[in-house]
Formats: structure tokens, C-alpha cells, sequence
């Protein structure tokens, strides 16, 4: 089965030996090789009412960013949003429809990666996540896997055609026939 959607965090660091952002260098090579398959994402910094928002990036970051010609379709995502919802889903009993379950093979890893974070409650009484081990990058692409498959992303799942409806027209149209 091939990659439908996939969506990389566009970060905002410099790499140690280049004069360059991993944010320029996502937004080169998203250019180059995303394709329609692969998208931009980053973390809203702020609470819009929306889980995925998207956006037409057009210029490099920096003062003096150079234009995109095309630009880049940037997801911003609702982290706080999609972990409520990945927890939620990991407390649900076996059996539950909506369950997150692990396949057999899942390591330790992955699951103390998706464990690293937890919500608490601040001095001024709000919920955050806050991070419990440094090792959270599997919960950070769990989030962005939900993200791109959300229906706010540019219809998520929703848009992936019915395989049935695909064999039924390949069907038709290999007897002569077109719908």
C-alpha cells in the first residue's frame, strides 16, 4: 500500500553546519519531491476553533525570504487537540470502536514516546501538555499521522476513494462501457 498523505513537522531550527533554517530546508524539499503527497505542518501557537487549519506558505522564512513560486500548502495543527484525542482513544476499553491498539511487533520505544507527555494543570488553573522525556518525536508524528488524516485537512480520509466503487468502475470501463 503506498503513502496517501504524509505530513512533515517544518521546525524552526538551524542545522549545526549550514547557514540555513530546517524550515527553509522542509519548504526545499517539499518543493522538490512532496508532490501533492507530502505537506508542511507546524503546531498552532495559538487556539483557532480548528484542529488543521491550512495556508499557502509563498516565501522562504526570514526578512529577506525568497519567493515560492506555487507556494506550499502549510498545515497548521492543534497538537493540544489531536494528544486529547490520542489518549482518549488509548483509554477506551478493548473492543471499542475508536480504540488505539498496537500491533504485536510495536515496540517499547513507541510507546514511551506516545507515554513522554501528560496534561496538568498550571498555576493559572489551565491544562497543558508538558513534556516528561525529551523522547516525544513518535507522539509529535502520531499527531501529525491524525492531523493528516482529520477531515479539516483538505477532507482527510474522506477524500480517499471507496476501493469498491474503484474495482466496480475498473469493471465497466475495461467492458467498453464509461460512466
Amino acid at each position: 500500500m503506498g503513502i496517501w498523505r504524509a505530513g512533515i513537522d517544518t521546525g524552526g531550527s538551524k542545522y549545526e553546519a549550514e547557514n540555513v533554517t530546517m524550515t527553509e530546508a522542509a519548504y526545499d524539499w517539499l518543493r522538490q519531491y512532496g508532490r501533492g503527497k507530502a505537506f508542511a505542518t507546524k503546531g498552532m501557537s495559538t487556539v483557532s476553533g480548528h484542529r488543521v487549519k491550512n495556508s499557502i506558505i509563498d516565501r522562504m522564512p526570514g526578512p529577506k525570504g525568497r519567493r515560492i513560486p506555487g507556494g506550499i500548502v502549510l498545515f497548521s495543527i492543534d497538537t493540544d487537540s489531536f494528544k486529547d484525542m490520542i489518549h482518549y482513544r488509548l483509554e477506551l476499553k478493548d473492543g471499542m470502536n475508536g480504540r488505539f491498539t498496537f500491533h504485536k511487533d510495536t515496540g517499547k520505544d513507541y510507546v514511551d514516546h506516545i507515554l513522554a507527555e501528560e496534561k496538568r494543570r498550571n498555576r493559572r488553573g489551565e491544562y497543558e501538555w508538558v513534556n516528561l522525556s525529551p523522547r516525544n518525536h513518535l507522539l509529535d508524528c502520531t499527531v501529525i499521522g491524525f492531523a493528516m488524516a482529520d477531515p479539516e485537512a483538505i477532507g482527510g480520509v474522506k477524500v480517499i476513494p471507496d476501493p469498491e466503487d474503484q474495482r466496480s468502475r475498473r469493471r465497466i470501463i475495461s467492458r467498453g462501457v464509461e460512466e
